[in-house]
């Protein structure tokens, strides 16, 4: 079987031929409830809102939240038994898996089934990075789609919880996982690669993400390297060109791959013109020793040339041979999650949604490959730009650098900002502006979209940390007028 396999599948998944004797037995507990040995759940979960019937629910605790009071909820919603780690007051039947921490017993419960699949032939891939893993993931999700039934994490499972999540769910009839791995702080991705570790491991690129947990770009560095712990001689590195020194230390048995722009790179990119048809976002030349391959993207940014280039070098990693045709179709599919470069036309405006997440360096890109983005209709160009949290101490410094970085652009016709930083960040947009700049700084994301909307047509670019919720710019002018999503081609 070959393909991609979603989440939401039918597919049976590994855990469904284990009984909760084995998975008692695997996560160091012991069991509660009558016949509860032989039971088979179909699937893990940890949120009852997921429930469709047949699952093993984990009552996970969380700051403001024990999910052991939610188990008669779960019951209700088709849960066959439970993983607790308390039995007192529980309002439920279901039989039990009793552990001493649910969060270690879910942990020990993924690392096991990934266990057995690798035994079986699995191949894992691991990602992470400052920027870009999500799109790398899911670019290789569609090269080794025809090589194999994949698995690649859903959505935003890259933590300490939903890391384990992934690993539960694996298929039963699963050929290649694909991890994606993210941090806040250190020692973060030293805990997931311990539960997964992948023959290929990927730093997307390192960039001020998450700085507040780090405590500055080495510390970036310094964790995001832990992905290469407990490498052997099989491992490959898949890294930047401009990186490679500051994350591959001496010791490291394995095989190192460079990618970049630069010649010196193990795989060189380099941007082509598109073709004259324009039927492509953008288009990349990719050079691996003396072979050279054109691919073409439906999305578009310069930085998704490094991406593919990594994902590529996975591949040739494994010595697989290359066929340009073969990745072009698959890489035709490449369709980002909600949120990441939305194309949504509302009345005279049309917004490109960028605002899942935002760091300094991802914010830049992201914005050039918006000016770099051809609107037919040539509107002015609107960049509205809100907070990137958890930069720590030096954040009011690097939202004004962006605002300085965006609004050297000389197309660009009103720059507005949002939030803690907004007047400060619209000063420095008018003070480095290369041309005439409308710059306007607003508290709140309701009266940056009530300007907007006192403006005739526009081509508008939006990009935030996921907490600012500034997507809700296009659901206050949708209120005003018809939203139609735009298929890109």
């Amino acid at each position: 079987m070959a393909g991609i396999l979603p989440d939401n599948s039918l597919e049976p998944r590994r855990i469904a031929s284990w009984t909760l004797a084995k998975i008692a037995d695997a996560v160091g507990g012991h069991l509660q409830g009558a016949d509860a040995a032989n039971i088979r759940p179909s699937r893990v979960s940890s949120d009852t809102r997921s429930l469709k019937g047949g699952e093993l629910f984990v009552a996970l605790r969380g700051e403001n939240f024990d999910a052991h009071d939610f188990l008669a909820r779960a019951e209700e919603a088709g849960a066959v038994a439970a993983m607790v780690d308390r039995t007192e007051g529980l309002d439920t039947d279901l039989p039990l898996v009793i552990v001493d921490d649910t969060l270690d017993g879910l942990t020990a419960l993924g690392t096991a089934v990934w266990q057995e699949a690798s035994e079986a032939g699995l191949h894992t891939i691991d990602v992470t990075g400052s920027n870009g893993k999500t799109t790398v993931k899911e670019m290789l999700a569609l090269l080794w789609g025809v090589r194999g039934a994949v698995f690649a994490t859903p959505g935003n499972l890259n933590n300490h919880i939903g890391v384990p999540l992934v690993l539960c769910d694996i298929p039963a009839d699963c050929d290649h996982l694909v991890l994606e791995m993210g941090a806040n702080g250190p020692d973060e991705i030293s805990h997931l690669v311990a539960l997964a570790p992948g023959t290929e491991r990927i730093i997307t690129s390192i960039g001020v993400a998450h700085i507040e947990g780090f405590g500055s770009v080495d510390g970036i560095r310094r964790g995001k390297s832990e992905i290469f712990e407990g490498a052997d001689e099989e491992t490959t590195a898949i890294v930047p060109y401009t990186e490679v020194d500051n994350l591959i230390g001496a010791d490291f048995p394995g095989r190192v791959i460079t990618v970049g722009f630069e010649e010196e790179a193990d795989l060189t990119v380099r941007l082509l013109e598109p073709d004259e048809a324009g039927r492509e976002a953008l288009r990349v030349s990719v050079s691996f020793g003396d072979d050279e391959w054109t691919i073409c993207l439906p999305i578009p940014g310069e930085h998704h040339a490094l991406n593919v280039g990594t994902s590529i070098a996975t591949l040739l990693a494994r010595g697989l041979s290359l066929r340009e045709d073969m990745c072009n179709a698959q890489l035709a599919e490449l369709a980002l999650p909600q949120g990441r470069w939305r194309v949504v036309e509302v009345d005279e405006k049309c917004f490109v949604d960028d605002a899942y997440n935002a760091n300094p360096s991802s914010m830049k890109a992201s914005f050039d490959a918006f000016m770099g983005t051809n609107d037919p209709d040539e509107r002015p160009r609107v960049a509205i730009i809100g907070e990137m949290l958890e930069l720590g101490a030096d954040a009011e410094e690097w939202h004004l650098e962006v605002a300085a970085a965006i609004a050297g652009h000389k197309r660009l016709d009103a720059f507005i900002a949002v939030g803690e930083f907004a007047d400060k960040m619209a000063e420095a947009a008018r003070a480095n502006a290369a041309g005439p700049l409308e710059a306007k700084g607003f508290a709140e994301v309701a009266h940056a979209a009530r300007w907007l909307a006192s403006k005739g047509p526009a081509f508008v670019f939006l990009k935030a940390s996921r907490g600012a919720r500034l997507e809700r710019v296009v659901d206050l002018i949708e209120a005003k007028g018809e939203k139609r999503p735009v298929e890109q081609t």
